[in-house]
């Protein structure tokens, strides 16, 4: 009489190790689309810093650019900080400007030059924003233009 050898699994063993590689396999699929999923949660994060600092600076730039002179008026009235010859502006992290900058999540540089030539006024115009602090390695976008206004002295 011949004793059978008992399998522990039986005859289920090839459907537990089927089950098994597919749970690793659903196990590896979920943990790629995560990792894809937050990059792309953080490029639309950046996405729309960018976009928002692009519309602020945008409009002090036509601001700028309309204005023939006292420039530094209307950013004073629109709600800007002067420290020494630039302007700042300060937002929460809704893009809604604060006057604390310790509450601030992005600022707004401002800095106008004007220049005297023969035949008028060059103005210069650089906007940048930063990210928490003014730094180089937080500048999350920066734009500059020039107008140039004939027949406008300086001291009229």
């Amino acid at each position: 009489m011949k004793i059978k050898k008992k399998n522990i699994l039986g005859r289920h063993s090839a459907y537990l190790t089927e089950n098994i590689i597919m749970l690793f396999v659903l196990l590896v699929i979920v943990s790629v689309s995560l990792v894809s999923f937050m990059k792309v949660q953080k490029l639309e994060i950046e996405g729309q810093e960018q976009l928002m600092a692009n519309v602020t600076a945008q409009n002090l730039i036509e601001y700028g650019k309309a204005t023939h002179i006292c420039y530094s008026g209307i950013l004073m009235n629109i709600g800007a900080e002067q420290i020494g010859e630039k302007y700042y502006f300060y937002y929460d992290s809704d893009w809604k400007q604060i006057k604390e900058i310790w509450q601030c999540t992005y600022i707004e540089e401002v800095v106008v030059k004007e220049e005297q030539l023969a035949r008028g006024i060059l103005k210069r115009l650089q906007v940048n924003v930063y990210k928490n602090q003014v730094d180089e390695g937080h500048i999350i976008y920066s734009l500059s233009a020039r107008a140039y206004y004939v027949g406008l002295n300086r001291g009229r």
